[in-house]
């Protein structure tokens, strides 16, 4: 599919764009296309797209029984929040790189939204049809969390 694959690339062109696509189906037959690639092999930014490979874990190991998928209380989750920024969740290296992307969080504004404007929040949002949460860790400027 070269044609489709360069007018993707003439229409990122015009719109003085980058873009990297790929597409495939999912069960190819005689009456669907091979692929369509733009880039494809480029190293990209993956943002929340990384969820997929984390929610493909946690079905396994809720398939395997070493996860109960009840629903968890705020409890447990600050729970979670304080064993990530004290570093026992996991090892040092790996909590900090957790604080770092929900620090990246671009939809702050649940947690922020009844605090002064000089605090740092480090969160995640959950959101579905009839949901609207977030967790996370509002900083200080005097230190507190």
């Amino acid at each position: 599919m070269g044609e489709v694959s360069e007018q993707i690339r003439e229409v990122l062109r015009a719109a003085g764009a980058t873009g990297f696509v790929h597409a495939q189906p999912i069960a190819p037959s005689a009456d669907t296309f091979a692929q369509v690639s733009v880039d494809a092999d480029t190293p990209v930014v993956l943002a929340s797209v990384f969820k997929i490979p984390i929610v493909v874990a946690y079905a396994r190991d809720v398939a395997a029984g070493r996860l109960d998928p009840i629903e968890r209380t705020t409890r447990e989750v600050t729970a979670l929040l304080t064993a990530i920024w004290t570093d026992t969740a996991a090892p040092p290296e790996a909590c900090e790189q957790v604080r770092t992307i929900m620090a990246h969080q671009i939809w702050p504004h649940r947690l922020t939204s009844g605090s002064p404007g000089d605090v740092r929040p480090a969160a995640k949002t959950g959101t579905l049809p009839a949901v609207r949460n977030e967790a996370g860790v509002v900083s200080y400027p005097d230190g507190r969390q």
